[in-house]
């Protein structure tokens, strides 16, 4: 049999594989993919920074939080974001839920009624520290956070 034959025999059976394999995508294709909303919008772990007010209806609703400014005065006209996992955070690069490195960014911060948060002044929980009481302001953080202790009470 010719080699033009052969190719003529399996061609069609190669372009068949090819548009099945791109209309069924593999686990590995939907490996970057988030979860979407049981309402189809917004997906279920998307991060949360964002130039809206306030804490997130979860955050709002439990008391646990605590919201970082990247401006001073509690402006959200620059970057917000709201972290409302308690934990201990030896630097604030990769905070659940946010898409930014805070370490040393945060220009101001509201503490949630139900939180206290200890900040450090360096990472690894080091420097000056400062406990912020439960429903505090604090529009002008000099020096900014570096580190820092999320916790919650009842």
């Amino acid at each position: 049999m010719s080699t033009r034959r052969k190719f003529l025999s399996i061609a069609p059976l190669a372009l068949v594989a090819l548009l099945l394999a791109g209309c069924n995508p593999t686990p590995k294709d939907m490996a970057g993919t988030e979860p979407a909303s049981p309402s189809g919008g917004t997906p279920l772990n998307a991060p949360t920074d964002s130039g809206t007010p306030g804490p997130s209806n979860t955050a709002q609703a439990s008391g646990c939080f605590v919201e970082f400014y990247d401006s001073d005065d509690l402006s959200t006209s620059k970057d917000h974001f709201t972290l409302s996992k308690p934990g201990r955070y030896q630097n604030l690069a990769h905070l659940p839920g946010s898409r930014q490195d805070w370490t040393g960014e945060v220009g101001s911060m509201r503490v949630g009624p139900k939180a206290t948060v200890t900040i450090w002044t360096d990472t690894g929980f080091s420097g000056q520290s400062l406990e912020l009481q439960s429903g505090s302001k604090h529009p002008a953080l000099d020096p900014q956070p570096s580190s820092l202790k999320l916790t919650c009470r009842g």
